[in-house]
Parts: C-alpha cells; structure tokens; sequence
C-alpha cells in the first residue's frame, strides 16, 4: 500500500468500565488501575462475582443530543435507547469530536462512509425484560380466566369432578404448603390449563379476531393509521367491559425490536444522515476486530472511503454471568483474576468502543488529519475446532495473514497485546504469539483492569494499544509481579509487561480470540508527526 493509499485513525470514543471516554481510559491504566468491582448483581447478590461495570456520562450525551435536535427530543431519545445504542453514540460523539471538521467531511463524503457495529452479545437486557414483562401478564392473564366464573369447565370439575374431554387435570396446587415454591409453581400450572380451555376466554379471542380483520378502507395513505387506531381503541373496549387484565400480547415494550444487533449502526446513520451501509458483524470476543478488517478491506477495494468502525456490549448482566459461570468462565470468589495468573476465569464487563478510520488521500484534502496510528494489515480466521478453546494452529492464521499484509518482520514489533483471558488458554496463546514477536516486544493483557467486554474488549485493548505506540511507552497492566504463574513467567522470558516501559520499535499487534473459534489480527504503525 503506497503511502497516499494509507488507512489511518481519524477519530475514536469509548465507553468503557471505570472510564467514559478515551483520556479516562488511558488515564485509568497509566495509573496501573482496575474497573472492576462485586456489584450488585440481583439474584446473583452482592460480592460474589466481580464485573466490569460501563462508566457512562449521561449529561455529556444529553448536551450532545440537545444541541443536534433539542431538549425534548433527547429526552425522547434516551428514554427508549437501549445500552448498547447508548453506548455506541456516546463513543460517537466523541470521536466526532477528535478534531474539528470531521463530522462535516464524513457529511461530505455521505454514501462513501460505511458504519460497521460490531457485537458480542447484542442488547440482551431488552430480550430478558421482555421475557419478563410477558411472563408476568400471562400470570394474571391466566389466572383471571382460570376462575369458575369466567371458565364452565372448571366450573364442570369443581362441582361434579367430570375432567374437560377426559383430560388428566394438574395437581390441585391447593393441597400443597401455602407460600412453597411448589405450591407457585403447581399454581401457575394450573391457571395455565384452566385458562387455555375457558369458553369465556374463547368468546373474547372470537371477538379479537373481529377487531383484528376489520379493513384498511379505500384510502391507502391514511387508511392504515385510522385502521390501526380503531383497533386499538376497539380492543381496550374489549378489555375493559370483560374487566380483564391487559392481554399479555400488550404486555411487550416495542423497544425490543429497536434493539436488534444493527440498532447502533442504524442510529448512527440516523442521527448523522449518512447513507452508507450501516450494519453489525456479530463475531463474539473477536467482534472489533471483525468490524475493523470489514472496514479496511472495503476501504482499500474501493468500495468507500471512510468508515466508522466499533463494537458494544450491554452492561454485565446476571444471566450472561451465570453463564460464564456454568462454562467456568468467570469465577466466584469475589476477587479479581488478573490474566497469566491463578487462571481462575475472566469477568463479564459492558460498553463501546468506535474508531473512525478512513484513506488518507481522501480526509487530508478535507482538512483532516490522522490522530491514531495506520492500520497496515487486518484478518480474520476460524479454528473450525472447539467453541471455547483456541486451537494451536487457528489463531496463527490470522496473525500470519495480518503480518503478510502489513509487509513488516518481528523485529518492528514493539508491543503485542493479547486476548489473555485469565483462563488456561492464556498459556498457549503466549507461546504463539512469540512464535511471531521478537525477543523485545512487549507483551501486554488488560482484561484484569477492564474486564471482558465480549465484543468490545478488543476495541478498549487496542486503543490502548495505538496510544502507548504513538507515545512509545507499554502503559502499567496492573498484574502483580508475584502473582504471575511461574510456569508462564518462564515461558514470557521478561516480555510480559507488569509495570510501564518503554517501547523503541514502530509496529504494535492485536490479537483477539473469540468463542466460537473466530480470531482476528490488527497491525497498527506509529503515526508520521
């Protein structure tokens, strides 16, 4: 790539555990600092497992939202953005305000700028409060048609013991010790049965089914929102003169659909009027990784000429950390687990992290210029192996295409930051990463001061990244010295960063491991000043 044809950094913005935007973070790690912290975690409880919870400057976006369309459309704006849209445009904002102009090339250049958002685990807050909302009406749902009153068969049971065609009906959770967990789980059961065969609630589906068909009329403009209001106004009729309570079918936030992976790409397109492809990679621990080299490569065919570039995640929620859990993944026993060391298992964390890269012969003529390093070579590959575990061989694949695309040998690389779990697959991916570094680069893994975002980890480490090589110092890890396995500190040889040091070389290497086998490798090269 000639140096006219360069991919460089433009912008970035991050939200992060401990940190709301980039000079948070670094300042965060400077000082050899963690995010992470037991808490509360609902069911869950309180100090148990220790997360990375997103530091988010609320007022800051709401000033930034406000000054684009006004107080009450923020307002409306915030009340319905999920956390990973939240987080996204946060970041967002940010970057855009890396320097001044960028936002009004990126205007300019419109359909030419592409907004890739990755995602490792999508807003799943949503999905679990619409699981929630809706179990929650169907109890009172059933339970209201499950009286005798409301229901001739269960009339029929109670006063001649005769069974609804024959069928075997639950235990009577009457029976059972008032306020066990048996007695509400046979209840449930039973209003459920009861319910689904009530002939007065079959006379009120009957009815919703009317309401439901009634036409769109001849007017095919305005003809569906005056269809759509009628049916509304119809059903809460229905509702209130059977003195039900609301139809679980009412009872799930709409705000579940605007919260699908693409949610924070889209927003973005919206709220910036661009008319790029705008669209998220879901590519686990991987998912920076993935969205940068979609990106890069779409940059360097031509196909455009900038693009914003991230990932996010939801803010660690107790269902996710349970699961990692299960899979031991994350341990409970209220205590950090820093990577290389007692290898117990990482900690869930939540947030953004956003990257506006672009050609460098196209932003200097807008009066641009780079504020990160030059992006040199981006891979991706599979293991086509294990869910969980790195193979030996498939994380090599994408380092070595990465290198090959960036032209550069080992003895460039000053620094390598790897996935580094804490888990004992940290072991092996040491050993193939030196299979490609030199004896002096710097080995650093962050996931004991942020946590693992499980797809925007890799954003946070690589930003970090970019900014100790533009500075050309490896910034503190906050590993304890004595803590490092002494298995693994012989393998290291001294590369493992503990404590700052500083960097002589020009290149730095990313690497991310993602479940599911999926690897991705970025090599950055310091910035020209």
């Amino acid at each position: 790539m000639n140096r006219d044809d360069r991919i460089a950094v433009f912008g970035w913005g991050s939200v992060a555990p401990g940190a709301p935007d980039v000079s948070s973070l670094k300042s965060l790690v400077e000082q050899g600092g963690s995010a992470l912290s037991t808490a509360p975690l609902g069911p869950l409880g309180d100090g148990l497992f220790v997360v990375g919870t997103p530091a988010m400057d609320d007022a800051r976006l709401r000033r930034w939202l406000a000054a684009r369309s006004g107080d009450a459309r923020a307002a409306q704006w915030l009340a319905r953005a999920g956390d990973c849209v939240r987080f996204t445009v946060s970041s967002c904002a940010e970057a855009l305000e890396s320097q001044p102009g960028l936002e009004d090339a990126l205007r300019s250049l419109d359909a030419r700028v592409r907004i890739i958002i990755g995602t490792g685990l999508t807003d799943l807050g949503e999905a679990f409060r619409a699981r929630d909302a809706l179990a929650k009406a169907r109890r009172a749902w059933d339970a209201f048609w499950a009286t005798p009153e409301r229901n001739s068969a269960m009339r029929a049971w109670g006063t001649e013991g005769r069974a609804p065609d024959g069928e075997e009906v639950p235990a009577d959770y009457r029976a059972l010790e008032v306020d066990s967990i048996e007695r509400y789980d046979a209840m449930l059961e039973w209003n459920a049965f009861w319910c689904a065969r009530s002939d007065a609630r079959a006379a009120f589906d009957a009815r919703l089914r009317e309401i439901e068909r009634s036409p769109v009329g001849g007017d095919i403009d305005r003809g569906p929102l005056r269809a759509i209001a009628a049916r509304q106004r119809a059903l809460r009729a229905l509702v209130e003169s059977a003195k039900a309570p609301s139809p679980p079918w009412e009872s799930v936030d709409p705000q579940l659909l605007w919260s699908i992976p693409n949610a924070p790409a889209a927003e973005l397109s919206m709220l910036l009027g661009l008319h790029g492809p705008a669209f998220a990679p879901a590519g686990a621990c991987a998912a920076f990784g993935l969205s940068l080299s979609l990106a890069f490569e779409s940059i360097r065919h031509g196909e455009c000429d900038a693009a914003i570039v991230g990932a996010c995640d939801p803010r660690p929620l107790p269902e996710v950390v349970a699961a990692f859990h299960r899979a031991r993944l994350t341990p409970a026993c209220g205590t950090r687990n820093d990577p290389f060391t007692e290898l117990r298992g990482t900690h869930v964390a939540g947030g953004a992290c956003l990257w506006i890269i672009g050609r460098e012969s196209v932003l200097r003529p807008l009066g641009l210029a780079p504020i990160g390093p030059t992006i040199l070579g981006c891979a991706v590959s599979s293991d086509a192996e294990h869910m969980i575990t790195p193979s030996e061989e498939g994380p090599r694949r994408a380092i070595a295409a990465a290198l090959e695309q960036a032209h550069i040998d080992a003895d460039s690389i000053a620094l390598w930051d790897l996935h580094a779990s804490g888990t004992p697959g940290d072991a092996r991916e040491l050993t193939h990463a030196r299979h490609f570094a030199a004896p002096h680069t710097a080995f650093t893994a962050r996931k004991g001061q942020l946590g693992h975002g499980m797809g925007v980890a890799g954003g946070w480490e690589l930003t970090l990244a970019a900014i100790a090589l533009d500075e050309g110092r490896a910034f503190d890890t906050g590993i304890p010295d004595e803590k490092l396995h002494p298995a693994i500190a012989e393998r290291a040889l001294g590369a493992l960063v503990t404590r700052e040091r500083p960097l002589s070389h020009k290149h730095a290497v990313k690497v991310s491991l993602g479940v599911g086998g999926i690897s991705s490798a970025v090599v950055l090269e310091k910035r020209e000043r």
